[in-house]
Formats: structure tokens, C-alpha cells, sequence
């Protein structure tokens, strides 16, 4: 599918977090009650240090810029941006049912369409296509929560190798962090490894963070 090359550029990923507003869902979807998360790990866990990151924050002239100098732009005037042939489509799926994710999965339609993406929203049965296209990874973009990461998690998240990496994501950097992650049993040396996982990780975007979702 053209999506599983569209989002290898970094400045394409870059776009997509500029140009949504994560405070504003925090705030609206969130009901205030729920702070943006702008690391991958929540800072109520507090062996793990705070990333030295800059948080992406809602900025839709630099998401253009960025796409303009990907060499994603509109050459027929249709009104989606194009590269070498190919128009920035792709889907977003959620699993039908969850009110947060639906409203969640609608916003960033808006905010990537706004940009000259075509997106289209597609809800699912989670039993359904949602879960078949989640473990063959033949998603372009999914809405969807994962659990708070311990060590273990992190590395079945993150690691190229990760039982958990739906995505498919592949970097050599993140994978020797979470290794050495997991060759250690120093709390303090996990929790320095995992800060710099999510510095990897917010370099490299393939996860947008929104807020913790409290359970029962």
C-alpha cells in the first residue's frame, strides 16, 4: 500500500503531530480532567525521569511547511497534496463503540485534511477488521490505547521485535535502548533507558500521545 511509504519521512510524521491540537482534545474529549501526555510514559511514574523534549504543540504553518519540504504538494490543484504520483490518502481506523476514540479519530481527520490529506474515517468492530488489520499491521494510522509500560511493555510496544509493535516500526537506536532495558535489573538504569527511549520516540514520531485514560 502507498501508506507504508508515505510515512517514512520524518517530517511527514512531524506534520501530523503539528497540526492537532492535542491540548485542546485533552481539554474537550478529556474533559480537563485528563493533562496532555507528551511523552510516551506517564510522569505519575516517577522512577522514570522526565525527556528532554521539546513538546510537539499545535503549529499548522510549520505541519505545511514541513509537508512543502517533504516534497508533498498539490501539482494538479485537486486540492490533496501529491508526491511523485501518489496523493497523501490514506484511512484512520477506531474501533466502533469507544465515544473518546471516535471523537478522538474525527479531530485529527479535520486537522490533517485541513492540511490537503484525503483521510478518511473508518469505525470498526473491534473483533472485526479492527483487530485483523492490527496484528497483520496493514493499518496506515489506528486509534487505540495501550497500557502503561512497565519494561516489559515498553519493549513489546517499541522493539522492532515487539509482539506488541502493530505498527511495524523499525529503529536500531530504540531497539539497543530497550535491550539493555531488559538486561538489567537496576530500576534506576531502566528508568534512565526508558527517558531516553521517549527521546528517541519524539524524534522519530510514530506515536501520538494524548492523555491517560483512568480504569476501574
Amino acid at each position: 500500500e502507498p501508506w507504508h511509504t508515505m510515512f517514512e519521512d520524518v517530517r511527514v510524521r512531524q506534520a501530523l503531530m503539528y497540526a492537532v491540537d492535542r491540548v485542546e482534545i485533552a481539554e474537550r474529549i478529556g474533559q480537563d480532567l485528563r493533562p496532555v501526555m507528551d511523552g510516551l510514559m506517564p510522569t505519575t511514574l516517577a522512577w522514570i525521569p522526565a525527556p528532554d523534549i521539546e513538546p510537539y504543540r499545535y503549529d499548522p504553518e510549520r505541519a505545511n511547511a514541513l509537508l512543502d519540504e517533504a516534497g508533498w504538494v498539490d501539482t494538479n490543484g485537486n486540492g490533496i497534496r501529491d508526491k511523485d504520483g501518489t496523493e497523501l490518502s490514506f484511512y484512520v481506523l477506531v474501533d466502533r463503540g469507544n465515544a473518546v476514540r471516535e471523537q478522538i479519530t474525527l479531530v485529527l481527520q479535520d486537522a490533517w485534511q485541513s492540511l490537503g490529506m484525503e483521510v478518511e474515517y473508518i469505525a470498526t468492530e473491534r473483533t472485526g477488521r479492527w483487530l485483523e488489520e492490527t496484528r497483520a499491521g496493514t493499518f496506515p494510522i489506528r486509534v487505540s490505547t495501550f497500557p502503561i509500560p512497565n519494561a516489559d511493555w515498553a519493549y513489546r510496544l517499541f522493539h522492532s521485535e515487539g509482539l506488541n509493535n502493530s505498527q511495524k516500526y523499525v529503529n536500531p537506536e530504540l531497539d539497543a535502548i530497550l535491550e539493555a532495558m531488559l538486561a538489567t535489573a537496576d530500576v534506576e538504569e531502566q528508568g534512565r533507558l526508558l527517558k531516553q527511549a521517549q527521546e528517541v520516540l519524539h524524534a522519530d514520531p510514530y506515536v501520538m500521545p494524548f492523555f491517560l485514560e483512568p480504569t476501574l
